[in-house]
């Protein structure tokens, strides 16, 4: 333990998110992902306009090429962001699980208060398949763990976001 579980838990949370980003930005730039998803948008509309009121076995062999090569870049286009995502996991899914092995070993007995009741999901007695939300104002270092990181990352993202923003 370095000062106290709640701070403890937080900067490990802190930390993994920005080992999270820092790896995603180097890897798997976002501006790369909306540029795909655009593409990919575009080619869906092209696509449905070759076949727009048209069976498949209708199509002339013009447009049943088109749509093939269409669909062909489309998953072109998948298969690199799918690489991609498979070297940041590559990355982080190591450091993840060390850091939820060292937050387990040290702090599975912690309990950190609240300052507010916070709604999680529970499991609703006595029908365990069943899931509601209840407020708690305590949790263990699992729960903690994840709400700062939540917090943390939507943070860096609305800061992102509003750079980007300013940058035009």
């Amino acid at each position: 333990m370095l000062v106290n579980p709640t701070i403890d838990i937080a900067l490990f949370s802190i930390a993994v998110v920005a080992f999270g980003r820092i790896v995603q930005e180097k890897l798997g730039s976002r501006k790369i992902l909306k540029e795909h998803q655009e593409k990919v948008k575009e080619h869906q509309k092209r696509i449905q306009e070759i076949t727009k009121n048209k069976d498949i076995s209708s199509l002339s062999e013009k447009e049943k090429n088109e749509v093939q090569d269409l669909q062909t870049q489309m998953i072109k286009g998948t298969q690199e962001m799918m690489g991609s995502s498979m070297k940041q996991m590559m990355y982080t899914m190591p450091v993840f699980l060390g850091v939820f092995w060292v937050l387990q070993e040290f702090y599975s007995e912690a309990i950190v208060q609240l300052a507010t009741p916070v709604p999680f999901f529970s499991l609703v007695e006595p029908f365990p398949w069943i899931t509601g939300i209840q407020l708690y104002s305590s949790t263990n270092w699992f729960g903690w763990y994840i709400l700062v990181s939540l917090i943390i990352s939507l943070g860096i993202h609305i800061v992102l976001k509003g750079i980007e923003k300013i940058k035009g």
